[in-house]
């Protein structure tokens, strides 16, 4: 095989991983700290980029368009609370698993490790001035990455 094919497959093959870690419109690449759990509120600190979808119109629409939002750095406070259930962002968790991901969480913090990061119904909330301050959702999902 060529130089150019086995380029063109790596980066094929790299894509496919990038995109089998990847869920919802919410993703992030960064650091974890100060994991928390207060009862079935998960807390903790991420510093990394992030980037995110969104649609300009309801479903249906003819003027619906696919947006997308990247922040190259944030230090930002993330909360989970109203826990949906696992790979199903629209169903109410009957319990929530905010202990057992906040172990994965802390593990991947305490060995400082970069982590992927996706969160299900993300809530973005910004100051007058246009500075993200805090993160919100209903679900998080974390492994450690390969990049």
């Amino acid at each position: 095989m060529s130089r150019s094919k086995s380029f063109l497959a790596a980066t094929f093959a790299l894509a496919a991983v990038a995109s089998a870690l990847a869920k919802g419109n919410f993703q992030a690449e960064g650091f974890l700290s100060d994991v928390r759990v207060q009862g079935t509120v998960l807390t903790f600190r991420y510093v990394g980029s992030l980037s995110l979808a969104y649609a300009t119109a309801p479903a249906g629409s003819p003027q619906r368009l696919w947006k997308s939002v990247e922040f190259e750095a944030v230090d930002v406070p993330v909360q989970i609370e109203n826990w949906t259930e696992r790979h199903d962002p629209s169903k109410r968790a009957a319990t929530p698993d905010a202990a057992q991901v906040a172990k994965i969480l802390s593990d991947l913090a305490a060995a400082k490790r970069k982590a992927l990061v996706s969160i299900d119904n993300p809530v973005l909330e910004f100051s007058n001035l246009g500075q993200l301050t805090q993160i919100s959702g209903s679900y998080v999902y974390a492994r450690e990455s390969p990049y």
